[in-house]
């Protein structure tokens, strides 16, 4: 697959926000969803909640979801492993990456 980032306006940057775990565990989810619109995308991985997408990140839910721009990636720090290595192994760009650990 390639995902090579489409050139965007600073302003048109997409988000990929990956949570983990629930619905609960969102955080900002208001304000994010009122800030970016459409462009952010939840995905939850241990409940599927209707409206959110659940599952693991993997290539193909990249491929899915992701449309140009940055991708913000948050949660525990094996999670932030994993996908790590997926965006490595799909040959993502690293500097379109943002990460936030907690």
């Amino acid at each position: 697959m390639n995902l090579k980032p489409k050139v965007m306006a600073k302003s048109a940057v997409k988000i990929l926000k990956i949570e983990p775990l629930t619905h609960d565990d969102i955080i900002l989810e208001d304000w994010l969803n009122i800030l970016l619109g459409n462009a952010c995308v939840h995905v939850l991985s241990k409940e599927d909640v209707p409206g959110y997408v659940h599952g693991r990140i993997d290539e193909e839910m990249i491929g899915i979801h992701y449309n140009g721009g940055n991708i913000y990636v948050c949660g525990p720090p094996p999670m932030m492993e994993e996908i790590g290595g997926e965006l490595d192994f799909i040959g993502f760009p690293p500097d379109l990456v943002v990460k936030e650990e907690f």
